[in-house]
């Protein structure tokens, strides 16, 4: 059965081992959920040493059913050290199955859990809303470093209209991170409101192979308005120089004020420091104004009014730069390539593109509202001359998610290794 099972309100659990033995490092577990928790206001755990729990090898870590709980400092998934394995073996670090305004970590020194080595998701909240995780380190877990609603990384939709397990808010997307360089790009599609974005490396699990996430290290934390009118793209600056291999995630965090908080969304997809990527926000041809400045920037607008990037422009800046080597698509429903039914947003280019040069990732499912099916379409009919839709030169690149069709030549071309 359960280490422990929680079915009074305002209980607290502090400074225990549960599911390891008294050194904190042997032990088999219970055989169910570590600690279960089906009323209010239970506090696990604290931002000292001594409160800490150690919440190992059971079935799984924590289980919420109830509102307004609190889980700071634990190590769940390790042994008492905070870095040995020992995962809960069945299930989740933390399950959120329902209940509002739980906090999974925080924002004080402290407050913040090791989450790691649990057999399926670090923090899988499959119901319930306005449920914050903050400050953690989530790590080498067997799924997502964390989980909204149905298992598997939840797509980003635009204006976040969709409904479910903390509304499935929207993850930020990432620019690459430039060597060096103090800054960081960060797109976001929420309603209006303040955002706190949290940035993290994972020196220990590297690039999750989901693509999103996970978040081991909290390496800055900053808070955004956003108006809600679309992906409006926000720059986080002050964050720590970075080094070549750095792998970088964020979450996205509803800012309540008063340091309350809401939704946390799932990790953004990560990147890499030392790679750029190249957002496209329009269905339009032209060029890139100065191809191998790290900008994709036709020096134009998009129908948002934001600097326009187009594909093109994308590839230019991808052939010139050493350091852009991906390309996702962020092209609003304003754009006057985009059609509701059947859903795609259609680019036609006047020429088939420059021959892609870079090793480059070029991925259509970037796109908010790709479910499967491809949704960004590149017609070939007013294409001029002899030449493909889209060549590759380039080892080691990927193309994914395209509709390609009606060129004078092949839609897509390829020499070299994908």
């Amino acid at each position: 059965d359960e280490g422990i099972d929680v079915r009074a309100t305002g209980v607290t659990i502090t400074g225990n081992i549960i599911g390891l033995e008294a050194d904190g490092a042997g032990g088999t577990g219970n055989d169910d959920v570590g600690i279960a928790v089906f009323s209010d206001s239970t506090t696990i755990g604290g931002p000292t040493a001594a409160e800490r729990n150690v919440i190992s090898r059971n079935w799984e870590g924590i289980e919420i059913n109830s509102s307004g709980n609190v889980v700071q400092g634990n190590y769940i998934g390790t042994a008492a050290d905070g870095t040995t394995a020992r995962g809960n073996d069945i299930g989740d670090g933390v399950e959120i199955q329902s209940g509002t305004g739980n906090l999974i970590g925080g924002t004080a020194a402290g407050a913040g859990n090791v989450i790691a080595f649990n057999q399926l998701e670090g923090v899988h909240i499959t119901g319930g809303n306005d449920n914050s995780v903050l400050g953690n380190q989530i790590h080498s877990n067997g799924t997502l470093g964390l989980d909204l609603g149905a298992t598997g990384v939840a797509t980003n939709d635009g204006g976040d209209g969709d409904a479910g397990a903390n509304d499935l808010l929207n993850h930020p997307q990432l620019a690459g991170p430039t060597l060096g360089g103090t800054s960081l790009g960060v797109d976001l599609d929420g309603p209006a409101g303040d955002y706190r974005i949290e940035l993290f490396t994972n020196p220990t699990g590297g690039a999750d192979p989901s693509g999103n996430g996970e978040g081991e290290t909290l390496v800055h934390a900053e808070t955004v308005t956003h108006t809600g009118s679309g992906v409006e793209a926000f720059t986080l600056t002050g964050v720590p120089a970075w080094t070549a291999g750095d792998v970088v995630t964020a979450t996205a965090t509803e800012d309540l004020g008063g340091g309350t908080y809401g939704s946390t969304s799932e990790f953004s997809a990560w990147v890499v420091a030392g790679s750029l990527t190249a957002t496209v926000n329009s269905t339009g041809d032209t060029g890139d104004a100065t191809p191998g400045d790290d900008v994709c920037d036709t020096g134009g607008t998009n129908s948002e009014g934001d600097p326009e990037c187009t594909l093109r422009a994308a590839i230019e800046e991808a052939n010139a730069s050493p350091v852009v080597d991906t390309i996702e698509f962020a092209v609003p429903t304003s754009d006057p390539g985009y059609s509701a039914s059947p859903l795609a947003y259609t680019f036609t280019p006047a020429s088939g593109y420059d021959l892609i040069t870079e090793t480059a990732t070029i991925d259509a499912t970037t796109q908010a509202g790709w479910t499967g099916d491809p949704i960004i379409q590149l017609d070939g009919t007013s294409a001029v001359g002899a030449t493909a839709g889209l060549a590759l030169r380039a080892d080691d690149s990927r193309i994914s998610g395209f509709i390609v069709h009606s060129f004078p030549d092949e839609g897509l071309e390829i020499d070299g290794s994908t």
